[in-house]
């Protein structure tokens, strides 16, 4: 029979941080496959933009539901608008980026191609000057958005979400 090795010796010290890190992969595994188990990540990332959006439309808005369009300064209430972006969704790397994305009304979204030239005014007004500069320069950059970055995404702008909602006073 071995002695145990007395604490504070590399080798307990290594079993130790192995356990440890074993602990976590599979308390990791047991919360990313709990909910999100049979789902596929299209279908998982879909989730996500709905909550994004949603973070988005009540970040841009009053207490009471509110908010103004970011290009035509309409005040709409947060349900009818839109989560429009400067910058396309399609590139992945910025699309949920809280920078590229505002509270826009369904006319100027959809209509009029989100009126860029004074969404980019607009941005740089709101977040500082140049945000809407450097927007462009880092939509080409090449990412890969993995499950575990969705689930991750999605699990915050849920806290998100609900921390706003404790603030808005429904319409009806």
């Amino acid at each position: 029979m071995s002695k145990p090795l007395p604490k504070g010796t590399p080798n307990q010290d290594r079993m130790q941080r192995k356990k440890d890190a074993t602990k976590a992969r599979v308390k990791k595994k047991k919360i990313t496959k709990s909910i999100y188990r049979n789902k596929s990540d299209d279908n998982i990332e879909n989730t996500l933009w709905r909550w994004f959006s949603l973070f988005i439309r009540l970040r841009d808005s009053t207490h009471n539901g509110y908010g103004n369009c970011i290009t035509c300064n309409k005040t709409i209430y947060y349900k009818d608008g839109h989560a429009g972006h400067y910058l396309s969704r399609r590139f992945k790397n910025i699309k949920y980026d809280e920078r590229n994305v505002s509270l826009q009304c369904v006319r100027c979204n959809s209509f009029e191609n989100g009126r860029q030239d004074v969404y980019k005014d607009n941005i740089d007004a709101k977040f500082g000057k140049g945000t809407a500069q450097e927007l462009e320069k880092i939509k080409n950059v090449l990412v890969k958005i993995d499950r575990n970055y969705i689930i991750a995404r999605l699990t915050v702008y849920k806290i998100k979400v609900n921390e706003l909602k404790k603030g808005i006073t429904e319409r009806f």
